[in-house]
């Protein structure tokens, strides 16, 4: 898997990305936003595709809450993208997020292949540290706008 870790937004080498994806396509994971009320983070996420359209990447948006009940198949539209851009904002809820769909197994069973492109804000990028705890369980709720553990 091939790392592209910024510390703002897509950082100052974006026009790179093209040549390091198998396809055009690119998944924008924006579930750090899940507390933002739907028009915010909508906004904030149709902003995102839009930075990806204008790189020459056909993108759309992956909300992995979709994912968290097994109904669907994560793995099968993750193997369709080249890239996955993974946006900034609340680590917890962002990890319980990958936890819950199982985006996190699936990052981390393919980290040894090309095919996929993962780009972060380098902190949300730490949580898949391999001796790190953040996150061993997936019991993390939003209460008040803080994540229980």
């Amino acid at each position: 898997m091939h790392l592209y870790l910024s510390s703002f937004l897509l950082g100052n080498r974006a026009g790179d990305l093209a040549t390091l994806v198998h396809t055009q396509k690119a998944a924008i994971v924006a579930n750090a936003l899940d507390h933002a009320s739907s028009s915010v983070r909508r906004e904030y996420a149709e902003g995102q595709i839009l930075e990806f359209s204008r790189l020459g990447f056909e993108a759309g948006e992956l909300d992995l809450r979709d994912y968290f009940d097994s109904r669907r198949d994560l793995s099968t539209v993750l193997d369709a993208v080249g890239l996955v851009w993974v946006t900034g904002g609340n680590s917890f809820l962002l990890r319980r997020a990958m936890k819950q769909s199982r985006f996190d197994t699936y990052i981390m069973e393919h980290r040894a292949s090309n095919r996929l492109v993962y780009l972060s804000i380098t902190h949300i990028f730490c949580q898949f540290k391999p001796d790190s705890n953040i996150g061993e369980t997936s019991e993390a709720t939003p209460h008040h706008g803080i994540a229980r553990w």
